[in-house]
């Protein structure tokens, strides 16, 4: 005999371990320990028990994976952040978007997408093959599908492989690379907040979302510019 007490309780407990696991993980992007202090709660002792606890509980809910989403995230955010880099030195980034309504050549519902002042030109083909080299140089690799929109651009505009552009992408990320790394890790937290959103349905009536301005943009190269300024010129090595 089934009973029902029993399976609404199990369901109950099932949904409230989901609710917990993502609000920890949330509250660790954001605010880390301090928001649990704040709280009144003794932080250190309970995240340390609490969150390995929440992180095993992660890989067996269905149908919402936070490693899938924390992933997706990263990708995108890498990805972008590639875009953004090479755009805004080339003074062409307007911000980054989000168009529920548009549907990407991989089959996801939902673009991401680095916009521009003006139309992509061919100038802009460094651009889209740096989404690339972010991915190469914060993951390691690069995923074939998210590249398949900046593949088709690039030949639209210049008939030419992504491959062709990549160089003088990975040259000025190189020269770059603080500005791309901060960039990367500030974007990847909006990004994670961003996606749950979606998950939960939000955003889904509108027509397009900033997630990311060009002044949030300019702060980020400010504090890679005054991070570099900080650091002492060449001297001679003593022998």
């Amino acid at each position: 005999m089934v009973c029902l007490a029993r399976i609404k309780s199990a369901c109950e407990n099932r949904l409230r371990a989901e609710f917990w696991r993502r609000t920890a993980f949330l509250f660790e992007e954001r605010y880390g320990l301090l928001y649990l202090s704040n709280c009144g709660y003794s932080g250190a002792r309970l995240w340390c028990v609490l969150l390995p606890k929440l992180r095993e509980l992660q890989l067996e809910m269905t149908p919402y994976c936070f490693e899938v989403l924390k992933a997706r995230a990263e990708g995108m955010g890498a990805h972008e952040c590639g875009h953004m880099t090479v755009l805004f030195k080339a003074g062409r980034l307007k911000k980054l978007n989000y168009f529920p309504h548009k549907t990407a050549l991989d089959g996801v519902p939902g673009v991401i997408e680095s916009t521009t002042v003006t139309e992509p030109t061919k100038e802009d083909c460094v651009a889209f093959a740096a989404s690339m080299i972010g991915e190469l140089i914060a993951l390691g690799k690069c995923d074939k599908k998210r590249l398949l929109d900046d593949r088709e651009q690039v030949k639209r505009l210049a008939n030419q492989p992504l491959e062709n552009f990549a160089l003088e992408a990975y040259e000025i990320i190189k020269q770059n690379l603080l500005f791309f790394a901060l960039l990367n890790k500030e974007v990847g937290k909006k990004m994670l907040r961003f996606l749950d959103e979606i998950s939960e349905g939000e955003h889904a009536a509108e027509d397009e979302v900033t997630i990311f301005t060009l002044a949030e943009v300019e702060e980020v190269y400010k504090r890679a510019e005054s991070i570099v300024a900080g650091f002492p010129g060449k001297t001679e090595i003593q022998k």
